[in-house]
């Protein structure tokens, strides 16, 4: 005696065309993900540089107004490394501070109505320095920009197009 099927059960599965579909779709949403994750890794680095900019420049402002000479905050040559140094004999007031992510800074020093590249911002012995423009890049763009406020101290993020 022959066992009859019902008519829908031959087309049990999927087939090879439908799996494939399935594939480049999770495929082209995987990598919409990873971009976005990669975005975030930069995102962090810049949050986490820029604090430690700030603080390296609250440090050296404080530490000028309270020991009445001049302070630095030096950029390394690799522009990776921030340095805070004593202005008259150069010693360190603290070990060179390591931005992440491959955050590069680049110091711009305003005066006249024009822009100075630099690579240190010197505070007086009451913590002034020169209005300034800081400019954190990855991979030689910029991401970001913070405004300086010499007389202040005060530390801006501006926007960048």
């Amino acid at each position: 005696m022959k066992i009859r099927h019902a008519p829908f059960e031959r087309f049990c599965g999927f087939t090879l065309i439908e799996m494939l579909a399935v594939v480049v779709i999770l495929t082209i949403v995987s990598s919409f993900a990873m971009v976005s994750l990669a975005r975030t890794d930069e995102v962090s680095a810049l949050q986490q540089s820029s604090s430690r900019l700030s603080g390296a420049i609250s440090e050296a402002r404080l530490w000028a107004r309270t020991s009445g000479e001049p302070a630095m905050v030096r950029l390394a040559q690799d522009g990776h490394t921030i340095d805070l140094e004593a202005l008259r004999d150069h010693s360190p007031l603290s070990p060179g501070i390591a931005l992440t992510g491959g955050v590069e800074l680049v110091f711009a020093i305003e005066s006249e109505g024009r822009r100075q590249l630099v690579h240190e911002l010197c505070f007086d012995r009451l913590g002034r320095s020169d209005d300034a423009t800081i400019a954190l890049r990855i991979d030689g763009r910029v991401h970001r920009r913070l405004r300086l406020f010499g007389l202040t101290g005060l530390l801006i993020r501006e926007d960048t197009p």
